[in-house]
């Protein structure tokens, strides 16, 4: 699974998916705008892992890992991540919060 789906399985999840979404289309809107007119030369619109990334953004990983009760067991080239209310475990390749964003998605998958 990419980064990129692992945010939008969480963010989905958190139910932000569509806020997301609108804030994205809302900086595209906004910077086709300035580049036509030319107030702007160059800009780089913000993608959806530029506004909600828990696997980089270690204190959205960190309130993700409180709100669902992940335990984090870190072990040498690799960590495991449980979720607390079940037997969950989801292993991040040697990044503690893509094992937690991927035991988030095991615990909700339906």
């Amino acid at each position: 699974m990419s980064d990129l789906e692992i945010c939008v399985r969480i963010a989905k999840i958190e139910d932000v998916f569509r806020k997301i979404v609108d804030e994205v289309d809302r900086q595209s809107e906004r910077c086709s705008r300035q580049l036509q007119t030319g107030a702007i030369s160059y800009f780089k619109a913000q993608s959806f892992e530029d506004i909600y990334n828990p696997i980089i953004n270690d204190a959205l990983c960190f309130e993700l890992m409180v709100k669902y009760a992940i335990k984090v067991a870190p072990r040498i080239g690799n960590t495991t991540a449980t979720w607390t209310g079940g037997d969950i475990e989801a292993s991040g390749d040697k990044h503690t919060n893509k094992a937690i964003c991927l035991a988030i998605i095991e615990a909700f998958k339906s």
